[in-house]
This record gives structure tokens, sequence and C-alpha cells, in this order.
């Protein structure tokens, strides 16, 4: 019984290996939801960010391009067609206008928060931190902007209310 047992989880093992083996002749990356980044994709994202390892998510149309660099995350989207959409990094503490520091002090005491910055397509800078269902939204200068309520794949959609 026990020899049976060993056997079907040894199978098992096998069955999962197999079937997760990547054709190295397919020049495409597969992130956790099984979305296929296009290889001009992710060449863009290794010119970019020379020998960083990314965890691909698919938005949409859009390609979400997380790693980590040093001890800080980061993460970059690109549109289908390989255009850099923001980039956002998680900033080390105090690296951010104290602005932000003060607003979080008054309104949240007790909470450990971690602020990061986001570049848009055009440049424009913003800031924000994630708390448990909401993002506070700060302008460049750090001055409090607006809340948003988080979203499915814990992507941000920036409402008022």
């Amino acid at each position: 019984m026990v020899m049976k047992r060993l056997l079907l989880i040894a199978a098992m093992f096998t069955v999962l290996a197999a079937a997760a083996q990547r054709n190295p002749a397919v020049p495409t990356t597969t992130d956790n939801i099984g979305a296929q980044v296009p290889p001009f994709i992710s060449t863009r994202f290794n010119s970019d960010y020379p020998n960083m390892h990314a965890v691909w998510t698919l938005e949409g149309e859009n390609f979400r391009a997380d790693f980590t660099e040093g001890t800080l995350d980061r993460s970059v989207t690109y549109n289908k067609n390989g255009r850099l959409l923001q980039r956002e990094e998680e900033l080390a503490k105090d690296n951010y206008p104290l602005a932000i520091g003060t607003y979080c002090s008054q309104h949240y005491p007790k909470e450990q928060y971690a602020v990061w910055s986001r570049y848009d397509s055009t440049g424009a800078l913003s800031y924000y931190i994630s708390r448990d269902t909401e993002t506070l939204w700060f302008d460049k200068s750090g001055k409090y902007k607006m809340r948003s309520k988080m979203v499915a794949h814990t992507r941000l959609e920036p409402t008022d209310y």
C-alpha cells in the first residue's frame, strides 16, 4: 500500500514537471496566469532593465512586469505595441516629499506604509500609498489628492469617493 502511494506521488510529480517544461525555441515569456509576453516586449524590458527577472501579468491588453531591484519593488507596464505606459517604484524611507509623511502621521499614526512613485507615459510624477482596500494618491509635491479603491489584481483605478 505504501509502495503504491509512493509510485502514485512520483507519477504525479513527473506529470507536473513535464507540464511545466517550456520549449526553449519559443521566444515568449509566460507569466503566472498563462499570458504570453511578445518577444519584442520582453526584449524591450531586458534592454531597459538588464539582469532583472520579472513576473509578468496581463492587464487588459497591457503587459506588466514586477521585479525587485536591491530591496525595493518596481513595476513597469507596456502596451501591446511595446510602448512604456507607466513606471512604479517603491521608495526608500524619507526618499519622498515630507508632506506625505506628515499626512500619514496625522491621519494614520499607528500604521506603517510604503510610498511608491509613479511616472506615466508623459513623465508626470505622482506618489501613492496602498492600504487594505484603498490607495491614497499624492501629487508631485506630496500634497494629498484623492483615494481610490483597489480593483482586481491589486491594480489601482483613481476614483474620487
